[in-house]
Order: structure tokens, then sequence, then C-alpha cells
């Protein structure tokens, strides 16, 4: 990553732009993905952003589990706001890859960590997981993301 700030001044950006998603998503009336997460950790010079997560049981597929597409919304989202404080400005995603690795339940706390892995002049990258409290070494889903910075400009 070649762009870093103080610590705190990444989380004040998270928690404001998170606060600012759950806001409009609450104002469209759209599912409140957003509506549980909380930040809860940041390193500055890594540009890592820790989350706290609720499931829901509205977010289940036919096999009970949290649906690919809800965890796949939350990794995009969490990686584009991580993306996005760094920039100050939105970050429309290019391409993502998502792996799902164990089954995500229902009503459940989880985490997702993110981190910016290169702040370019068009394009930012950051990386997802999400895990269960206390084994951050035990991932359940992975992703990686491509974000346009020129957007922003």
């Amino acid at each position: 990553m070649n762009k870093s700030m103080p610590t705190e001044e990444l989380r004040r950006l998270a928690e404001e732009y998170l606060a600012e998603r759950v806001r409009v998503q609450g104002e469209a009336g759209g599912p409140d993905v957003f509506g549980t997460a909380r930040v809860i950790d940041c390193d500055g010079p890594t540009g890592s952003v820790l989350f706290s997560y609720e499931t829901r049981p509205w977010m289940a597929n036919v096999l009970g589990i949290v649906h690919g597409g809800i965890i796949a919304t939350l990794l995009d989202s969490c990686m584009g706001l991580t993306c996005a404080v760094h920039i100050r400005g939105i970050t429309p995603t290019v391409t993502m890859t998502v792996n799902y690795l164990r089954p995500l339940p229902l009503s459940g706390a989880v985490h997702v960590r993110t981190r910016l892995n290169h702040l370019g002049r068009t394009t930012a990258q950051a990386m997802a997981e999400i895990f269960f409290p206390g084994r951050p070494d035990d991932p359940l889903v992975t992703a990686t993301g491509v974000y346009s910075t020129a957007a922003a400009k």
C-alpha cells in the first residue's frame, strides 16, 4: 500500500462512512445489510479495518445458512468502504472474487477484516475475510476486490 493514515483518523472516517451508508440504506428502504455492522478496530499503517457483524434469519438461503449473495454484498461493501475512506470519495467496484470456504451461520456474530493492499491513481485493491470472533486464523470466506478511484477525482 502506498498511502497510510493515523489509526485514529482511519477509525473516525470508517465509522462516519459506515453511519452514512446505514442512513442511506434506511432511507432507500432496502434490506438492512449494514444495520448490525460496527467498526471495532483499525490499523492506519496497514489500512486495515475490523468490523463486527450479526447475521440475521432473513439472510437465509434454502440450506438455512447465509446466502452467498448477501455474503458477497457484505464483503464488497466493507472493502469498498475501506477504499473510500482512503480517498475520501466513492469507489465503484471494478471486479471482485469471493472464496466460500465454509458455511456462514445465521443469527451469529462474525468479524469482517478488510485491508487496503494498493492505492493507485485510478484503482485501489483490497482484501477481506470473514471469521468467527476469537478465530482470526480460521476464515469462513475470503475475498479480493479492485475499486475505481477515478470517480472520486
